[in-house]
């Protein structure tokens, strides 16, 4: 499909998608409503994402740092999903 710079931000208006995302779904799609449905299953692909993204992390360890004058000093709390990670 061709399209302008108005076409790409038209939909990004009516998606709220990023740029990258519309130019890709314009150069894509034959029309306009194919191009609304890249983009929309592109937003399903980043929001499974994300809820992979939000699973507990059980595993990790504590950290601390102390300067040697002792006016600084520093605590840390890294967490992750796996103890293979951990390690």
């Amino acid at each position: 499909m061709n399209y302008a710079a108005a076409d790409v931000k038209r939909l990004r208006e009516e998606t709220g998608a990023t740029f990258a995302d519309c130019k890709n779904a314009l150069s894509d799609a034959v029309t306009w409503e194919e191009a609304l449905k890249l983009v929309e299953a592109k937003r399903d692909k980043k929001a499974q994402k994300m809820q992979v993204a939000d699973r507990e992390t059980k595993q990790g360890g504590i950290f601390s740092y102390i300067h040697h004058n002792h006016s600084v000093g520093a605590l840390l709390e890294l967490n992750c999903s796996t103890d293979f990670v951990a390690r």
